[in-house]
């Protein structure tokens, strides 16, 4: 008896079993997927078939879908013939279908970025494209590494500045976040002034009017640590920082609150005493 080899005619693709619930932070996610065709009919070619149903062009002659991943971040998302993996070539990867019933795993190893679009093609059919994004976090206040006692807070993000120089004049908070801080990602987040201050009469109506904020090096154990140093000739008055990891995808954010507070009662200031 001759065995005969279907061939399907795909004239564009569905792209299947899209992780959706997928977490940054947690590493070596893997899922298989497919990228099954679609004929002339909008029918999907099946899956399942014995012998095995093969993609062919309109000559007969054997074809192969690709999917392609474009992302080239270290322990993003990643394809290949078997998982999981963490994701460390930094460079696209790609999948290869000969046909309905061929396995491509898809890989993330859990660092927090913005969506991913994957594309299937092949010859002579329209491409189709199926997009991941990952569960993101907010980045969260780690109150064990607020320096100075009595400067920086520990029980909120807040760094209360009462001196021109010396002890009061400089405090540091840090942040953490899953998927962006921590070991294997170890990335920096950051800071944007653009919250209001407070703006009675004679307070603060910017951040440079109390303090300069800056950077330092991300730890993947304690997160990033973000130091306000008094600003020339302070005034008095309180001002917030969105602290964020910069992703356009992430909505997610946390505030530094910074004050100076005088030794006079001014409206709305602090009295330290």
């Amino acid at each position: 008896m001759q065995v005969v080899t279907l061939g399907a005619i795909p004239a564009t693709f569905a792209i299947n079993l899209i992780p959706t619930t997928w977490s940054a932070g947690t590493p070596s996610q893997s899922q298989i997927v497919s990228a099954k065709g679609v004929d002339g009919h909008g029918d999907l070619i099946p899956a399942g078939q014995t012998p095995p149903v093969k993609y062919v062009d309109s000559s007969g002659n054997p074809i192969a879908i690709t999917l392609s991943d474009p992302d080239t971040t270290l322990h993003g998302t990643c394809l290949g013939t078997s998982g999981p993996s963490s994701c460390t070539t930094g460079a696209a990867t790609s999948g290869s279908f000969t046909g309905p019933d061929d396995p491509v795993s898809f890989n993330y190893d859990g660092l927090a970025e913005n969506p991913v679009t994957l594309t299937a093609s092949a010859p002579g059919a329209t491409s189709n494209t199926a997009s991941f994004q990952p569960i993101l976090s907010a980045p969260v206040f780690n109150s064990s590494q607020a320096t100075p006692a009595g400067v920086a807070l520990t029980s909120s993000s807040e760094i209360d500045l009462f001196a021109p120089s010396g002890i009061g004049s400089t405090g540091s908070e840090s942040f953490t976040e899953l998927g962006w801080t921590g070991t294997p990602y170890n990335h920096a987040l950051t800071f944007a002034n653009t919250g209001a201050c407070t703006s009675a009469a004679g307070l603060a109506t910017a951040m440079s009017q109390i303090a300069s904020i800056s950077v330092g090096a991300n730890s993947t154990t304690n997160g990033t640590p973000f130091t306000a140093t008094v600003a020339g000739s302070p005034t008095a008055g309180s001002c917030p920082s969105t602290i964020s990891d910069g992703l356009a995808s992430n909505t997610g954010s946390a505030t530094l609150t910074v004050t100076y507070t005088t030794s006079s009662v001014n409206t709305n200031s602090k009295r330290r005493r």
